[in-house]
């Protein structure tokens, strides 16, 4: 059990002053509000707290945590569906890209699915001091558990860092509504795989490549209302 009371939840004086941040995000095209980058800020000091005690990222320099956390998790905000209200997170870990989304885009409901005890607690300390309780909430189970108790109906998904299989693809069919959208962070190589397995009503874009020098890309998968619908056209760099 981790103690959550070691965690001091006032920002410490930041590394980068808030022209640099901006600076930073700005290379994945998004702008942030004062308020935003101090949600970063708060989130930053809670994921270097707990990350000496759990293993949570092997990104501990913290220009890459804005960079390879924050900046690309808000880049996938451009993929998401029009008028998204509803976002599922799995295998969300230390919240990637589900919260920073959710601080870009408050009016978001979010769910976050983690199966690690610890990881549910951690993302639970950054929900309620990031105030964001009454909006986002943390499933604690499996992502097939999770179907399988209940499917849902959301908006859009996101999954980072989680190995490919035809099951997720099947639970992705089950949880998405019609013209709801799957965003997948991950690897060319790894997204040409996801792409050859039975996608059922999962129409593919292309990859698109995220800017600033990752060799990540984002794959995303539209649900189609009925299947073999042609694919959409993934939105086009900013």
């Amino acid at each position: 059990m981790v103690d959550t009371n070691s965690v001091d939840k006032r920002i410490r004086p930041s590394l980068f002053t808030q022209e640099q941040m901006a600076a930073i995000f700005q290379q994945f095209g998004v702008s942030l509000s004062a308020s935003q980058i101090e949600q970063v800020e708060r989130y930053t000091q809670l994921l270097e707290k707990w990350n000496a005690k759990i293993n949570l990222t092997r990104i501990v320099e913290v220009r890459r945590i804005y960079e390879e956390h924050f900046g690309e998790s808000f880049y996938l905000s451009r993929f998401l569906p029009g008028l998204c209200r509803s976002l599922l997170d799995v295998g969300s870990g230390a919240g990637f890209p589900g919260i920073a989304l959710k601080i870009l885009n408050p009016r978001l409901s979010l769910t976050l699915v983690e199966s690690s005890t610890r990881k549910v607690l951690f993302l639970d300390e950054v929900i309620s001091t990031l105030g964001m309780a009454s909006e986002a909430s943390v499933i604690q189970a499996r992502f097939q558990q999770f179907v399988e108790e209940g499917e849902g109906n959301f908006d859009a998904a996101t999954v980072r860092g989680v190995k490919i299989s035809q099951d997720l693809i099947d639970c992705f069919n089950a949880v998405l509504r019609p013209g709801g959208r799957l965003i997948v962070t991950t690897s060319l190589a790894w997204a040409k795989e996801f792409q050859k397995l039975r996608s059922g009503r999962l129409a593919w874009a292309e990859p698109h490549p995220i800017p600033s020098g990752s060799s990540r890309v984002v794959l995303v998968g539209e649900r189609q209302p009925e299947a073999g619908k042609s694919k959409f056209q993934s939105p086009k760099s900013k």
